[in-house]
């Protein structure tokens, strides 16, 4: 575990009474010589001696803990973690770059694919019974009361069809008739009758 000076709780320090712990047995020196160096980097290896990790850094893969007669080797714990730490920040890199490479079908590709089934549904329609597919706006919202049938769309009056124009972003200028062929052809329906 690497450590700093400041993040050693106060209580730890003061509970150490002047007394320096067991030097760093890389470069000999007092590890607390620099209480004040706030940017003292200290690792605590896995079989519980503390060093400088600046020392530790300078050691090659599965040299043994410096401490006299200790047989932790070093590759078992700095080193692992290293690698470990590095794997990990491998592992983020490709989980990032597939995440950025996953091909999410926007909101409005999906919008106009369910504009062009409601279109195409409703241009089969002939008989003024049949149910007429509601087509969602641009904001894949539906209208309210929209009419069921071409026989209820045929008999809209011009202040309904032009609600529902407005409702859809279409111009409202034109005979009532010409609005309502508007509004057919916008949902799919071709041709209206009369």
């Amino acid at each position: 575990m690497l450590y700093s000076i400041k993040q050693i709780p106060q209580e730890i320090l003061n509970n150490v009474n002047n007394q320096e712990p067991d030097p760093c047995y890389v470069c000999n020196a007092p590890i607390l010589q620099q209480v004040f160096n706030k940017n003292l980097a200290l690792i605590l290896l896995p079989c519980g001696h503390i060093h400088h990790d600046k020392c530790i850094k300078t050691l090659n893969n599965g040299s043994h803990c410096p401490f006299p007669y200790c047989t932790e080797v070093i590759e078992n714990a700095y080193f692992a973690n290293m690698q470990a730490m590095q794997s990990m920040q491998s592992m983020l890199q490709n989980i990032q770059t597939n995440i950025t490479n996953i091909q999410i079908q926007p909101q409005e590709a999906f919008q106009q694919k369910e504009l062009e089934r409601c279109r195409r549904l409703n241009s089969h329609l002939v008989l003024g019974s049949e149910a007429i597919h509601v087509v969602p706006n641009k904001f894949d919202k539906y209208p309210q009361r929209f009419p069921s049938s071409l026989s209820q769309l045929r008999r809209l009056t011009g202040p309904d069809v032009d609600t529902f124009l407005e409702f859809y972003g279409l111009p409202t200028n034109g005979l009532v008739k010409d609005r309502r062929e508007r509004l057919a052809r916008y949902i799919g329906i071709d041709y209206l009758g009369v």
